[in-house]
């Protein structure tokens, strides 16, 4: 195994790196490839799922306000993520995407283990700001890395296997992390999650190579070949392009207004599931591991293999039924917050981690179908910028400063009507997938002209 996985593609295209002899990608390669990157988005993934499920425990040890801990969930992580993203993906479009995903995978693990010795809100703040800034290297640089091994056919289950690192995070992290942290205390949970991330660091930059450029030139996704010596766009070329997209623009959006409403929901299930049932850690851990976890990874996973099995290459139609996902995630979610006895909690969280997680692989595989492949790294960071700023960061604030402005009213039940609000927020980014789906024929009808125009299509 280890003989495949050391198999070497061409460095020629990367400034700076040695040239190596050529061997052909073989599809056990590519497999093991991405077995290697979902494991790693897990274990990147893991603060995450760290931090909302000991938010009670936060919130009580170090006297934290809800508007805190939307900060420390929210604001704090993302806004760094997404302000670094940028630079990174530039330096990903350009440099060694192995070597950048050694040093951003080793940096959020470091910081993920310290988090167990901060005393305060202040110290915690700086080691989210850190991890945002740790996680902005792993995402866009290995859906780059993935989209030029896989065919355009091919991406949305490639990236539906690699996005199952998500679930994948929450199906072993919020076991884990429920159960030490209720019998063993937060400090040291921390401590324990942030160590498979220091070897994945290693692994990394043992056994993934830069496929840029092989001896004839001709990059490996043979249905967007690329020239290894073409040189990377300029920041204002990429902005450029993508504004031309419309359905760029419709799923930049898109992805603004699920972050948003998503993250949010996703960071607060947690405490929800402690104050309005009374649920300890452990039982939140495993019902979080059965629902985003398990069922999540059969989602992700499923949704990917339909959508090349049966829609490959048909973009509009795979929009069409991510829309209908949405509008019935949003349904199933205001049935769970409005207070059904726990037995119908439990199903509706299966069932709308299933259907919510069905997107993931098409959804991402459409980002990168929509523009060229000197480009794919700064789109995906692009994407991240906007949900960010303008998702991630405030839709955890913002439920935690609802909750705290209807607890004179509601008292211990302010988060769920809070929640509740926001699950008929998935209708907003359901109606951009519409819109993506009425101009994307047309985008890709003109990316591909001008691919062969520029003779990059053969």
């Amino acid at each position: 195994m280890i003989g495949v996985l050391k198999k070497r593609v061409q460095l020629r295209g990367v400034p700076g790196e040695p040239k190596e002899a050529v061997e052909p990608v073989s599809s056990a390669y590519k497999k093991l490839l991405l077995i290697l990157l979902m494991v790693i988005l897990a274990f990147t993934n893991a603060d995450r799922v760290a931090f909302s499920v000991v938010l009670q425990a936060l919130k009580v040890d170090l006297h934290l306000s809800d508007t805190q801990l939307g900060i420390l969930m929210g604001t704090a992580f993302f806004a760094s993520y997404a302000m670094l993203g940028i630079p990174i993906a530039r330096w990903a479009d350009r440099g060694n995407r192995a070597r950048i995903l050694t040093i951003f995978t080793l940096l959020s693990s470091v910081l993920l283990a310290l988090c167990g010795r901060a005393t305060s809100f202040v110290q915690l703040l700086l080691l989210r700001v850190g991890l945002g800034a740790g996680e902005s290297g792993c995402i866009p640089t290995s859906n780059s890395l993935i989209s030029d091994y896989f065919a355009r056919a091919e991406r949305p289950r490639a990236l539906a296997i690699y996005g199952l690192g998500w679930p994948l995070s929450s199906l072993c992290g919020f076991s884990v992390v429920g159960w030490v942290s209720q019998h063993y205390g937060w400090r040291l949970m921390f401590f324990i999650i942030a160590l498979p991330g220091i070897v994945l660091s290693v692994l990394s930059g043992i056994l993934i190579r830069e496929p840029r450029a092989i001896a004839s030139g001709i990059g490996v996704s043979q249905d967007e070949p690329q020239d290894a010596s073409d040189p990377c766009p300029s920041l204002r070329e990429v902005i450029s392009t993508l504004l031309r997209s419309k359905t760029f623009v419709s799923l930049f959006k898109q992805y603004c207004t699920l972050s948003f409403v998503g993250y949010a929901v996703l960071l607060w299930t947690p405490s929800f599931l402690v104050r309005s049932y009374g649920l300890s850690p452990a039982q939140v851990g495993y019902w979080m591991a059965l629902t985003h976890g398990l069922l999540g990874m059969v989602g992700t996973y499923v949704g990917g293999f339909l959508s090349s099995r049966y829609l490959p290459q048909r973009e509009r139609a795979q929009f069409l039924i991510m829309m209908g996902l949405y509008a019935a995630l949003a349904l199933l979610l205001a049935t769970l917050f409005a207070g059904p006895p726990i037995q119908f909690v439990v199903v509706m969280g299966a069932l709308a981690a299933l259907f919510g997680s069905m997107v993931n692989g098409p959804l991402i595989a459409s980002w990168v179908t929509l523009v060229p492949p000197r480009m794919r790294a700064m789109a995906v960071a692009i994407l991240f910028l906007g949900s960010n700023l303008v998702g991630a960061c405030f839709g955890p604030l913002a439920i935690g400063a609802i909750s705290d402005a209807l607890q004179p009213h509601f008292r211990a039940e302010s988060l769920r009507y809070t929640m509740l609000i926001f699950s008929a927020g998935y209708l907003w980014p359901a109606y951009y997938l519409w819109r993506a789906s009425q101009t994307v024929e047309r985008d890709l009808a003109a990316l591909k002209v001008t691919h062969s125009e520029s003779g990059l299509l053969a």
